[in-house]
């Protein structure tokens, strides 16, 4: 190798080593674009769901109470201990 050319690439790689260090700090995303509108809806739609699940199953508690023949007075009280999960 002559002294030309070792310059050469030495010049070269001096000059290319801030790029390659750029690249390299880069983190590219594979995948589509985030879209944050469908994430928020996504997340709206999981909330609505939740509210509509909870409902459903303090209606269904509601029900059991009135065929169990539970007093009105001890009904909301029954309710509320039938929607919370017990605890394990």
């Amino acid at each position: 190798m002559q002294r030309r050319d070792f310059i050469g690439l030495f010049c070269g790689a001096a000059a290319l080593w801030p790029l390659l260090a750029l690249a390299q700090n880069e983190s590219f995303k594979i995948g589509p674009a985030a879209d944050p509108a469908a994430k928020l809806r996504a997340q709206q739609k999981a909330a609505a769901d939740r509210r509509q699940k909870a409902k459903e199953k303090e209606d269904e508690c509601r029900k059991h109470a009135v065929a169990e023949k539970i007093p009105a007075r001890e009904r909301k009280s029954f309710v509320a201990s039938c929607v919370k999960p017990a605890k394990k």
